[in-house]
């Protein structure tokens, strides 16, 4: 479903974060080239496997600026997995060890 073999990095705002079971989601705002905005949607790993890694109930607010390493749907959908987003304070927090962490 998911395009591992493909890293693609944005930057967008906070919609909607989803910190609950069977697995994490977040909707990001993302600004394209022709000025426009469009929504995309990112799955991570499990509540408890996220937890683990430093994510919490508070890690997202709508609003909130991020950064989003990501593997993007096969089927072109504004969609995909994360590796690893980077908060506005620099703090980086993983999902995924599909890539090798920066």
């Amino acid at each position: 479903m998911f395009a591992l073999d493909q890293n693609v990095t944005m930057t967008g705002t906070v919609k909607d974060y989803q910190f609950k079971m069977p697995h994490v989601w977040f909707y990001m705002v993302v600004p394209t080239k022709d000025g426009g905005m469009e929504e995309w949607g990112f799955e991570c790993h499990s509540p408890n496997l996220v937890a683990r890694k430093g994510w919490t109930l508070n890690t997202l607010k709508p609003g909130d600026k991020v950064t989003v390493m990501m593997h993007p749907m096969k089927d072109g959908s504004k969609a995909g997995s994360v590796a690893y987003i980077t908060l506005a304070d620099g703090k980086v927090l993983w999902n995924a060890q599909s890539i090798s962490q920066p």
